[in-house]
């Protein structure tokens, strides 16, 4: 008996030994560690940092702490693939040592002037969020791998931090600060938004338990781009990272267990007879949503034209980037043969910077058309940094946008004048970037004003109503394996959604913004929804919409009233002010002629996003305020602002001073 008793329990023992256990293939581990940030490169000030010395270079090291979370994935027993996410802040410092006379030194009985040694010593922080995909490999049983990937970081905005100091001989001091430190300053400035490169490492992993793991590692990232891209471009900044960290991981084990499965006969299973999809019931419904989101019941979707007179005010001067004469690459420019073709009215849009940017075309082809007239072009530079006093600069400028215009367009040199200077007479702020790019141009005059003239072109606009169509949908099941509604014309898809699980309790179409050009010939429209559940049974409406078009022949046979919607721009408001200058004085007396006793007047003043928000806003309502007084419909209009307005793109000058503007909106009901 006692016998058969120590078998069993040796039994028992060895099941327990040998017990198996499933490991999961997913790992979830946080790690952190030093980085060692290696800069190398050359350059001369860090971006928006002014730097009076001849420039720094060489290496930088810097030791900076990093931290994050990873998810690994087995392939099986010798490769994993993986995804790690973190973060770190770079640093790197530079110096250089310049000889400059204008140090005091005291000999005694006072100071005198000599030369000494300053260092020039800059530092500057990288924040970044990075993510790196990569494979490992584990060609032993030891725990020993190594891993390659590829690293993406996201770098955010940046901290710099500049001084300069006395170092020899010692006892001197600035002539300037009376001290040895002079030009302390701190900045912020935007990095490479995004740097990558290929990572390789080595680590061991250590198990503290069998769900439990850590993981000293080494590696090594070489990024592929720059991460601060500086101006000219000839100078650059390259980063290497050595990092050393640990990681702790885990994994989640269960128990394997073996099941004594009886062995009884097998049932005998009938021949199921193949399941046949059914139609379940749904509905569909359509309604119009207002331009105040109020749903109301639909009856016809109308597209109505009206006339509209679009005018765009036109900047009179061509930009040009730091240091540079060629025209930049975003102007419009054509052969000699093209210019027969070209038209004016049909490069006018309600874009008014993608019609600017066809000034030189512009002007050229008026100067055809007004061959007496004469154009003076005057160059002009920024007047800081590399551009400081070189007028040489501005006359290649206006030689430049002269070229132009007598090759293209056969302007003969005798009509044309050049003048140069530095600053503008009108000038921006030089102390920032922005106000030195608006600086950097050719300002374009001429003895007849046409040729500077605003573009005014008649149009046929359409308007659809309503400017969104709600479907609501119902079925009678609650999920559904996929659902989809389309609207269109016979054979012609207009628009598609799909979706799954879920229904919507309602879709909304956005047909007024997306439709009306694509309809302006059709009577209806029609639209179908399906629904599928993963059992295949399936639901499907149709429906139709009637459109009505109210064209300007059918309004003038029917005499219904029409409508002129007219829009007008005033633009070279002065930076911070919202006087209404000779050449807006101009346009509003032109404005004066199309406001009616029936006109509705809609006034939006902008400012561009430079500044103080809440101050932009004043000065944007400021000049809609003012063009409402100058234009006598004060009490009568609709006057708004819209500050730190978006408009259009703020890092070219042309889409600032575009965006320092008032829109005059006059809409007129007109009899037939």
């Amino acid at each position: 008996m006692s016998k058969a008793i120590y078998l069993a329990l040796l039994t028992c023992f060895s099941l327990s030994v040998n017990a198996q256990y499933i490991r999961s293939p997913w790992s979830y581990g946080i790690y952190g560690g030093m980085q060692q940030s290696i800069f190398t490169g050359q350059f001369k000030e860090l971006p928006g940092m002014d730097n009076c010395c001849s420039g720094f270079s060489g290496t930088s090291h810097q030791l900076d702490p990093f931290f994050g979370i990873s998810i690994e994935h087995a392939l099986n027993k010798n490769f994993t693939i993986g995804l790690s996410l973190d973060y770190v802040k770079a640093r790197g410092a530079y110096s250089a040592i310049n000889t400059i006379g204008n140090a005091l030194s005291f000999n005694g009985t006072g100071f005198e002037i000599v030369e000494a040694q300053s260092e020039h010593r800059i530092s500057f922080t990288l924040p970044s969020v990075g993510i790196t995909p990569a494979m490992s490999w584990r060609p032993f049983q030891s725990g020993f791998g190594m891993k390659a990937g590829f690293e993406l970081r996201m770098q955010q905005e940046s901290e710099s931090f500049g001084e300069e100091e006395l170092i020899s001989p010692k006892g001197v001091i600035f002539s300037d600060t009376k001290s040895t430190i002079r030009n302390s300053r701190n900045g912020t400035f935007t990095p490479e938004s995004m740097i990558y490169g290929p990572m390789i490492g080595i680590f061991h992993d250590f198990h503290l338990s069998e769900s439990i793991f850590l993981r000293p590692e080494l590696s090594y990232t070489h990024f592929l781009n720059d991460p601060i891209l500086f101006d000219p471009s000839s100078e650059s900044l390259s980063l290497h990272v050595l990092r050393a960290g640990i990681m702790i991981a885990y994994t989640a084990i269960t128990p394997e267990t073996l099941l004594e499965i009886p062995i009884t006969p097998l049932p005998v299973i009938e021949e199921e007879k193949p399941y046949q999809p059914k139609r379940f019931k749904a509905s569909l419904s359509a309604f119009s949503v207002n331009a105040q989101s109020k749903e109301e019941n639909i009856v016809n979707i109308t597209i109505e034209e009206y006339s509209s007179l679009l005018m765009t005010p036109l900047l009179n001067a061509v930009f040009f980037e730091e240091g540079e004469h060629t025209i930049p690459e975003r102007y419009a420019t054509l052969e000699h043969s093209d210019t027969p073709l070209f038209d004016i009215d049909f490069i006018h849009t309600p874009n008014h910077v993608e019609t600017y940017l066809h000034i030189l075309n512009i002007v050229g082809k008026r100067m055809l058309e007004k061959p007496n007239a004469i154009l003076t072009l005057t160059g002009c530079n920024a007047d800081i940094q590399k551009e400081k006093g070189d007028k040489t600069l501005s006359l290649r400028r206006a030689e430049s946008v002269k070229q132009y215009l007598q090759q293209v367009w056969t302007i003969p040199d005798s009509r044309i004048i050049l003048k140069n200077r530095n600053l503008p007479d009108k000038h921006a702020n030089t102390q920032t970037v922005m106000g030195a790019q608006e600086n950097r141009r050719v300002e374009i005059n001429a003895d007849d004003a046409y040729i500077i003239s605003p573009i005014i072109t008649l149009d046929t606009i359409r308007t659809m109503n309503p400017p969104i169509v709600r479907f609501r949908p119902t079925v009678e099941v609650d999920t559904v394996d996929i659902w989809q509604l389309t609207a269109g014309k016979s054979e012609r898809e207009l628009r598609r959604f799909t979706g799954n699980t879920v229904i919507p309790p309602f879709i909304d179409w956005y047909i007024g913004s997306e439709m009306s050009e694509k309809l302006m010939n059709d009577t209806s429209i029609t639209f179908q929804f399906k629904a599928f559940t993963s059992l295949k049974d399936s639901a499907e409406i149709n429906g139709e919409l009637p459109i009505e078009q109210v064209t300007l022949h059918k309004k003038k046979i029917n005499r219904v009233q029409n409508r002129e919607v007219n829009t007008f721009s005033l633009i070279l408001f002065d930076v911070r002010s919202s006087n209404i200058n000779n050449a807006n004085a101009d346009i509003i007396e032109f404005i004066k002629g199309y406001v009616k006793p029936n006109s509705t007047i809609n006034i939006t003043g902008y400012t561009d996003r430079l500044g103080d928000a809440n101050a932009n806003q004043k000065l944007a309502q400021d000049r809609a305020d003012a063009t409402a007084k100058s234009l006598n419909v004060k009490q009568r209009a609709s006057v708004s602002a819209k500050g730190n307005s978006a408009l259009y793109d703020d890092s070219f000058p042309e889409g600032r001073l575009y965006t320092r503007t008032v829109d005059v909106i006059v809409d007129t009901r007109i009899d037939n």
